[in-house]
């Protein structure tokens, strides 16, 4: 599934973004993650100068089966408190998609559950829609 999900992403969104596979991302606070991908902006350098921050990720995907816990009430709160636009927690146990969005201090305020035969898009790039089944 995570191979099938970092090809769709890149081979959909092409030029547009890089697609970061489990490489730390900086957090403003000067702390570090490893999200399983983050979507970045594209950059000359392809960041290998600096890590990405915040304001470099249009997107964070994590991926998880006994860690979900910890995706869903830690990393998803902290990557909306650096205000992340955008993350999708793929929940393998239930197989479903977590889309989280509107991020607040606390936490997103919007999440949207894709399960199978669902379509949806990246917040960045409304007119490029994704589907479950080429994700899971």
């Amino acid at each position: 599934m995570c191979h099938s999900c970092n090809q769709a992403v890149a081979k959909k969104l092409d030029d547009l973004v890089l697609v970061s596979v489990q490489n730390s991302i900086r957090l403003d606070d000067g702390s570090e993650l490893q999200p399983d991908f983050a979507v970045l902006k594209p950059r000359d350098d392809f960041y290998a100068e600096a890590l990405p921050t915040p304001a470099d990720i249009l997107l964070i995907i994590e991926v998880a089966d006994s860690m979900i816990a910890y995706d869903r009430e830690v990393k998803m709160r902290l990557y909306a408190a650096e205000g992340i636009p955008e993350m999708w927690l793929f929940d393998v146990n239930e197989r479903v998609i977590l889309g989280y969005s509107q991020p607040a201090t606390r936490g997103y305020k919007k999440l949207q559950r894709y399960e199978q035969d669902d379509n949806f898009f990246m917040i960045a790039f409304p007119d490029i829609s994704f589907s479950w089944q080429e994700l899971f």
